[in-house]
Parts: structure tokens; sequence; C-alpha cells
């Protein structure tokens, strides 16, 4: 087997094996929907994350100059 030949055989099965986890997140959220008796049910991505899914946005970071001035703004004394 060539160095070509190994990698699209990796690259598949990765591809395979990451494909049977989300299959398996799949049917283990199906069962957390039916048998949960919570009113707000959990994001599938967020009940089992795998790496595929895309990160959540979560905005722009604060800058420290910005937290700096916040801090001065808010700890003074009226």
């Amino acid at each position: 087997m060539t160095w070509r030949e190994w990698s699209i055989y990796s690259i598949a099965h990765q591809r395979t094996e990451t494909n049977e986890w989300a299959r398996t997140r799949r049917v283990a959220y199906m069962v957390y929907l039916m048998g949960s008796g919570e009113k707000t049910k959990m994001n599938e991505n967020r009940f089992h994350p795998l790496p595929i899914d895309e990160p959540e946005y979560k905005g722009e970071p604060i800058a420290p100059e910005e937290i700096k001035r916040l801090l001065n703004l808010y700890s003074k004394k009226n």
C-alpha cells in the first residue's frame, strides 16, 4: 500500500467514524427528547458536542482597554 492509498483510506475511515458518532448522537438525542419531562429541551449540539459541529458564536472578545474603562466607570463612588 502506497502512502497515497493509506492517506485516502485514513481520511475515509475518519469520515466513517465521525458519521457513526453523529448517528449515535442522533439516537441518544431522540431518546432524550422522548424521555425527558423538561419543558425547555437542550440543543443537540450542546447535548453531545462533536468535533464536526460548528462552534457556537459567543461574540467578540472584550479588549483589555475596554475592561479597564468599564471598571473605572463602574467602580467610582458617586
